[in-house]
Formats: C-alpha cells, sequence, structure tokens
C-alpha cells in the first residue's frame, strides 16, 4: 500500500543482468529470423551476420542459425562453452574467452578466422568486419588480421593505446579512446572514417556498418558519418536522446532506448520497421545484411526478481532486501529498484482546485493490478475511500523503463486536507 507523501521522483530504472528471448525482423531467406528453440530463453547477447544469427547463452554456451554456406554457424567444441562475448559479419564468426582467447569459424579465405598469437591471450572485446578481424587487448591497443587491402588491419599509432572500444565495418574500423574520441582507418571512400567534430570528444560506444559510422555520445544522443544512400545517418528525433545501445546493419541502423527499439535507413525487407515485440523489455539488439535482432525480458515478476539476483526470501513479494521500506511487489509495480534503496514513488504538485498526484506503473496490467483511492480522512477505514480514475500523464517518462507509465490523480483540497492511497497487487 502507498501512502501519498511530499517526495521528488527522481528514480531511473536500473540495469541489471538479464537474460531472455531473441525476436527477429526483416529478410528471412536463410531462416535467419526463425527463431530457435535454444535461442527463445537465457539468451545474453547476439550478434547479426549477413543471412544467419548467432546468441550467446547465459551459461557461457553459442547457438547458431541462418545460412551455413561456409560453416558459420557450425558452433566448434571450443565455443561451446566460456564464451563472453561474440561477433560476426559476412560469413566468418568469432567468440571471445573467458580466458581472453578468441576462437573463430566460418569463412577464411583471408585468414579471418586463423587467430594470431597476439589474440590467443588478453583480449577483452572482438568485432568482425567483411573479411577482417579485430581484436581488443587488456592493455589498451588493438591487434588486426584478415584481408588489409583497404589498410583496415593496419593499426595507427593513434589506436595502439587507450582504446576502449572497437568496431569493425566492411572494410573499415573504428577504435574509441578513453579521452572519449574515435579513431578511424581503413576505407574511407564515403568518409566513414572521417571523424566528424561532434565524435571527437563525449563518445560513449560505436558501431559500423557497410560503408558508414556511428557514435553513441554520453548525452544519449547518437552522431553518424559516411554514406547515406538509404538515410542511414539521418538520425530520426527518436534517437536523439535518451539512447542507450546503437548497433549498424549494411545500411540501416538501430538505437535502443528505454527498452525499446529505433530504427532508420533500409528498409527494403522491413529490418527498420520495429516489430510490436521489440517495443518494450528490450536489452540488447543486432543489425545484419536485412535483418535485426533483440534479446527481449518477458517483464514477469519471477524474471525481475532472477534479473535482479534475488532467490529464496529475499524474492518474495513482501521482502524488502534493500531495507528501503518498499517491497518488492512495490518496486515491481512502481518501476522501483529492489537492491537500490529509495523512497521516490509518488511526485506532488498544486493543481488547480487541489493537489497533483503522479505516480508510475506498469503499463501491462495483467501483471499488476492497482486501486488508487482518495479521502479527506486519514483514518478512515480504507474500504471507505473514494476509487479514484488516474488519467496518463505521460506515456513514456524520460529516464524510465519503457514498461512503465506515468499517472494522474488531481485530488480537489476544499476542506483543506486530502490523501491519497494506491493498493498494488502483483499477480
Amino acid at each position: 500500500m502507498l501512502l501519498a507523501g511530499a517526495c521528488v521522483n527522481t528514480h531511473k530504472s536500473e540495469a541489471a543482468t538479464e537474460y531472455g528471448s531473441v525476436v527477429g525482423w526483416g529478410s528471412n531467406d536463410f531462416g535467419q529470423i526463425t527463431i530457435p528453440q535454444s535461442a527463445q530463453s537465457g539468451v545474453k547477447a547476439i550478434a547479426a551476420g549477413f543471412y544467419y544469427s548467432l546468441a550467446l547463452k547465459s551459461d557461457g554456451s553459442v547457438v547458431g542459425w541462418g545460412h551455413n554456406n561456409y560453416g558459420q554457424i557450425n558452433i566448434p567444441q571450443s565455443a561451446q562453452s566460456g564464451v563472453t562475448a561474440i561477433a560476426c559479419t559476412f560469413a566468418h564468426s568469432l567468440a571471445l574467452k573467458s580466458d581472453g582467447s578468441v576462437v573463430g569459424w566460418g569463412y577464411n579465405e583471408f585468414g579471418q578466422t586463423t587467430i594470431p598469437q597476439s589474440a590467443r591471450s588478453g583480449v577483452t572485446a572482438i568485432a568482425a568486419g567483411r573479411f577482417h578481424s579485430l581484436a581488443l587487448k587488456s592493455d589498451g591497443s588493438v591487434v588486426g588480421w584478415g584481408w588489409n587491402y583497404e589498410k583496415q588491419i593496419t593499426i595507427p599509432q593513434s589506436a595502439q593505446s587507450g582504446v576502449t572500444a572497437i568496431a569493425a565495418g566492411a572494410h573499415h574500423s573504428l577504435a574509441l579512446k578513453s579521452d572519449g574520441s574515435v579513431v578511424g582507418w581503413g576505407a574511407n571512400l564515403r568518409g566513414q572514417t572521417t571523424i566528424p567534430q561532434s565524435a571527437q570528444s563525449g563518445v560513449a560506444a560505436i558501431a559500423t556498418g557497410e560503408d558508414y559510422s556511428l557514435a553513441l555520445k554520453s548525452d544519449g544522443s547518437v552522431v553518424a558519418w559516411g554514406a547515406n544512400y538509404f538515410n542511414q545517418i539521418t538520425i530520426p528525433q527518436s534517437a536523439q536522446s535518451g539512447v542507450t545501445v546503437i548497433a549498424a546493419g549494411n545500411s540501416h541502423s538501430l538505437a535502443l532506448k528505454y527498452g525499446s527499439v529505433v530504427g532508420w535507413g533500409d528498409n527494403m525487407y522491413g529490418q527498420s520497421t520495429i516489430p510490436q515485440s521489440a517495443q518494450s523489455g528490450v536489452t540488447a539488439i543486432a543489425a545484419g545484411l536485412y535483418h535485426s535482432l533483440a534479446v527481449v525480458i518477458q517483464p514477469n515478476y519471477q524474471s525481475w526478481t532472477a534479473a535482479h539476483n534475488l532467490y529464496g526470501n529475499d524474492a518474495s513479494k513482501d521482502s524488502d532486501p534493500d531495507h528501503d521500506g518498499l517491497s518488492n511487489a512495490h518496486e515491481f509495480a512502481m518501476g522501483g529498484n529492489p537492491i537500490i534503496a529509495s523512497k521516490d514513488t509518488l511526485v506532488i504538485t498544486s493543481a488547480s482546485g487541489g493537489m497533483k498526484f503522479l505516480w508510475i506503473q506498469r503499463k501491462d496490467k495483467t501483471l499488476v493490478s492497482y486501486s488508487p483511492k482518495t479521502s479527506a480522512d486519514l483514518g478512515a477505514p480504507f474500504a471507505d475511500w473514494t476509487p479514484a480514475q488516474p488519467v496518463l500523464s505521460n506515456p513514456q517518462p524520460e529516464g524510465i523503463h519503457s514498461d512503465y507509465e506515468q499517472v494522474e490523480v488531481v485530488l480537489p483540497t476544499s476542506s483543506g486536507k486530502g490523501f491519497l492511497k494506491v493498493e498494488a497487487d502483483v499477480k
């Protein structure tokens, strides 16, 4: 039960380790978006190639489906356990192991899956271009192997230290530096490695398409440069703030924003038309040649507690593991975090003829039921309070997960006082 008080709603949905199922859309010529049973649960990361897909499971194994003309989905024994990251492209696949080594399989005409000695230990991240591969080492240097016609694996001096992330396009490469700047090398016919002023500071993540590049800024906006024949670098208004993850396909782009996906660019096969199934609960995205993938978490109470590593008594609806006076049921219903103390539940503002109460609640009423009531007498039995009819105030509050909405009730205070209680029951 919630009792209105004078508090300010400043909390944001907190990220947690969540494992879900894969959703795919766009071209399906080779079954690349026909999700196998093994990728319908327990998935933590995804990668999209030309006509195939990969998923990294929570147990450290890799699943592949779609086109297999070069054995790109024939997962080797060495990638069936202990994997922490995956990457794929035209027809070759890479996996990063927990021991810092890299495994490669699939198309290898240019040696792109023949792992050099320098990438057999100390690797922290991987990227796959069309015919080349990159690895980021723990010392902040970059290693490249495979095709080098466009000098895409000739690592410049500026990318030999201080690198925190890497990305590989068709024939170009990017590195994100610890100072928030981006370095590019390789093919530059479309300007894909000519870094604009806006990507020379404040960058938090990078992604590469066929012949264009994306950068996610620390303020949640997206910057793009390079080829634009499908408007793949024309950033829509919806991706100019609040973005947390970016992905680039051949000629289409994706952004993850508060659990929903935004798409733009080439849409010949519907790869940038986001399906309903990817409009909430999304934790990861990937873009291939003509298809897109997302990892989606089913927002029920059980998956929510598991995502916050709550088990046993700590996972019960009445438990309060962070000791903030709010039960797990309350946190689940109102968008709180059960392991970070917060008492920010309601916002109270003045309104014409009374007080306005605003709160966050889940959009899916099959998961939670709400019973808001008002009264001028705080001591009256709850059964005697008057049912309130909240109205939608904001369908997607800034900083709040897309599973939630903001509603409000205006409480007349002609008597000089008024109270609001909201009962929430997790189903």
